[in-house]
C-alpha cells in the first residue's frame, strides 16, 4: 500500500514550518516542502504525512514531535520541511 505524499513549495503552502512552534505547541501537517523525494519519503515512513496531528515535545538539541503515542526526533533541517496548521 502506498501513501499519497503531497509536496509543495514553501511559498504556496498556507501554513507555517514546524520549526516555528514551541514545545507544547501542536498542529496538523499540511504539506512537506522538500523538493527531493528521498527526504520526503523518509518523513512519510516516520508517519509524518499531511493530515496527521503532531505536538512538539522539545526543540533542542533535536526536535522531538509526538504522533499519537510515538515520539520522533528530527534535526533542524528535517523539521523545517514539515509545514503545519497550528492547533494550539
Amino acid at each position: 500500500m502506498t501513501a499519497h505524499i503531497h509536496r509543495c513549495s514553501a511559498h504556496s503552502c498556507p501554513s507555517q514550518p514546524l520549526t516555528t512552534l514551541r514545545a507544547g505547541g501542536g498542529g496538523i501537517i499540511s504539506c512537506l516542502t522538500d523538493p527531493e523525494l528521498p527526504r520526503t519519503a523518509r518523513l512519510a515512513s516516520l508517519g509524518l504525512l499531511p493530515g496527521v496531528e503532531v505536538r512538539v515535545v522539545q526543540t533542542y538539541p533535536a526536535w522531538v514531535v509526538r504522533l499519537g503515542f510515538t515520539d520522533i526526533a528530527l534535526d533542524d533541517q528535517m523539521a523545517s520541511l514539515v509545514r503545519v496548521l497550528r492547533t494550539a
